[in-house]
This record gives C-alpha cells, structure tokens and sequence, in this order.
C-alpha cells in the first residue's frame, strides 16, 4: 500500500458530503492512473458499486454503515487517510438524525429571519438530501468492527478479466465472489468435514480463509457451504440472522445482534 497522505484538504465540502467525499477518491484514483475497472477488481467489488461510491449515488449504494467501510476500504487502497473522510460521513448522519425535531419548532415557531416559503424550500431540500440515510442500529460497533476487517485484510492481485457487472449492486458484493472460488462446494454436498451458512433473512457477509484472502462478499441468500479445513472466518453485518451448521448438525446462530466480531468456521470435532 502506498504511503498514507495526509495533505488531502477535506474541509471544502457540499451539502451533501458522500458526492464531494467521492470526488476526493476519485480525483485520486485518476491521479495515479488506475482505471475505475482494474481498481474494482483489486478491491474485490463490483465496477457500479465504485462508481456509486465515486459520484454519492445512495441508490446504488447499501446501508451508511457498509457505506462507511467502503470509504475507508477505498481510502486505504489508495493511500489516503481514511479517518477524515469515515468522520465527515458520520457528522452528516448525526445531522440527519436531528433533522426531523428542527423542521418541527420551525413550523411551530411561527417566526424566523428568512420569509416562510425560503424555509419552506429549504426544509423540503433537507427531507430530500437525507431520505436515502437509513437510522444506523448499531453503528458505532460496526463501523469498527469493519474497519479491524479491513485493516487486517490482505491486499488482492488486481484480476486479469473484468468482473461481471451485475445490474444491482449487493452491499459489498465482489460480483458474485462466492460461486467463483474454489473453497465453495455444492450445497447437496452434505460431507461431515464441511460447514454451512445460512440466513433466516438476506443478509450481509463476509467470508476469507486462513491467509486473510476473501472467497465471499456479499448478500447470504441461500444455504452455502464450505470446506471446514481451510481455517475459514466470518464477518456478518447480521451474526443474530446468520446461521451456521457443521456437517449434518443443526443449525444455530453465530451469535447476538451486536456480537460484531470475525467467527471461526471450524467443524466440530
């Protein structure tokens, strides 16, 4: 990884942050002549979820805690400091969460420096800048329990094919990384040495072997098994939806909601 700089200026941001958040990454990914496709496939995530996060489309982006981990993921791989850029997202999300109780006492008021219909139209602009921000229910401790995953991820080759585009992102997904790899085996494969995962709802997961290399990224939506001997791990944004079962054992949950922590998958003795 190149060294970290730290002569980005942040401050001169819009209203909204994630467009002029983008902007700063994508400005840098150009400067070091990285194609938006090669440096895609280094990051194991689809083309349009890079392109989303570059230009602040919320609507081809997942939830602002995965949004939160992209930034610093992106930021990382290309040497810029993450922690102004997770920051400015973050005050924006505690701004939105006031947003509703000021638009109440300025209705209620009745008065204000600025005619009724300039607050009328600036009220309305705020409801719109913010309606694709989801209330967070365990940010904090996602947000670092991400950014730990990210730190200790080993850094991927840059691939030789372009990953298949798929026309929606899955939050974090690597264009369907999971029926490409080789750890994966097919879910009739019902051996004792395997161990498999499922979600009672879709659900956000991450899996990676024992050299640190992710072979899953993506939306848990059906049964997925795996070899149970290649000191597998998992990271799931949902570890009280996700279940996981050994061999022809039953199935149990990796643990509670907040329980935000990588899982070892390592089959019963």
């Amino acid at each position: 990884m190149a060294e970290v700089r730290e002569d980005i200026d942040y401050s001169d941001f819009r209203q909204d942050e994630l467009v002029s958040l983008g902007r700063v990454l994508k400005e840098e990914r150009e400067r070091q002549g990285i194609t938006c496709q090669a440096f895609a496939d280094s990051l194991r995530m689809g083309k349009e979820q890079l392109e989303a996060l570059e230009n602040g489309d919320r609507d081809y982006l997942p939830e602002s805690v995965f949004i939160c981990g992209m930034l610093r993921r992106v930021a990382q791989k290309l040497g810029l400091d993450p922690g102004p850029l997770v920051q400015q997202f973050q005050a924006q999300l505690r701004e939105t969460k006031g947003a509703p109780t000021k638009r109440g006492s300025y209705q209620r008021s009745g008065s204000a420096d600025a005619p009724q219909g300039q607050q009328d139209d600036a009220q309305m602009g705020r409801w719109i800048r913010n309606a694709g921000i989801p209330l967070l229910l365990v940010g904090v401790t996602a947000i670092s329990a991400i950014a730990f995953r990210g730190n200790r991820q080993q850094p991927a080759a840059v691939s030789s094919e372009a990953a298949t585009e798929q026309p929606l992102p899955q939050p974090m997904a690597a264009s369907d990384n999971g029926s490409a790899v080789d750890v994966a085996v097919d879910v009739d494969n019902n051996t004792p040495g395997s161990v498999a995962l499922d979600s009672s709802q879709p659900s956000w997961v991450s899996v990676r072997n024992g050299s640190g290399e992710v072979i899953f990224e993506g939306t848990l939506s059906e049964l997925k098994r795996f070899e149970g001997d290649q000191g597998l791990e998992v990271f799931a944004g949902r570890p009280d939806l996700v279940r996981l079962r050994y061999g022809n054992g039953s199935p149990k949950a990796l643990g509670k909601i907040d329980q935000l922590r990588w899982y070892p998958l390592t089959p019963e003795p």
